[in-house]
């Protein structure tokens, strides 16, 4: 008949006590690899974080939003001077950074 009990075993009538130093250090190690990744957690948290004095953003997104910004600023102010200009040199001057502007910003086509 066996009994299990925290860490003691009983085995017909007698009682074996388990390894307390093994099991500790198990436990040890499991505590230690625990903290190490809510360490790396917080670590890539804190890495990609942008704090001033009112606001906490991601770096990642405030960078595409600005990006974002110029490039769409860029495109409205470029097609309004394709639209006003009527002088056809400077209209393909406007036109081009049009087309570049788009191209940068959309994807390019991919097969899958």
């Amino acid at each position: 008949m066996m009994q299990s009990s925290n860490s003691i075993v009983c085995v017909d009538n007698k009682e074996l006590v388990l390894d307390a130093k093994q099991h500790s250090q198990e436990f040890k190690k499991r505590l230690e690899q625990e903290m190490l990744h809510k360490m790396e957690v917080e670590d890539a948290k804190l890495e990609n974080t942008h704090q001033s004095c009112c606001v906490t953003s991601d770096e990642r997104a405030l960078e595409f939003f600005l990006k974002s910004g110029v490039m769409f600023s860029v495109l409205v102010f470029s097609m309004l001077q394709v639209i006003a200009i009527n002088d056809s040199s400077e209209r393909n001057a406007f036109l081009n950074v049009v087309v570049s502007t788009l191209g940068t910003f959309l994807p390019s086509p991919k097969i899958k």
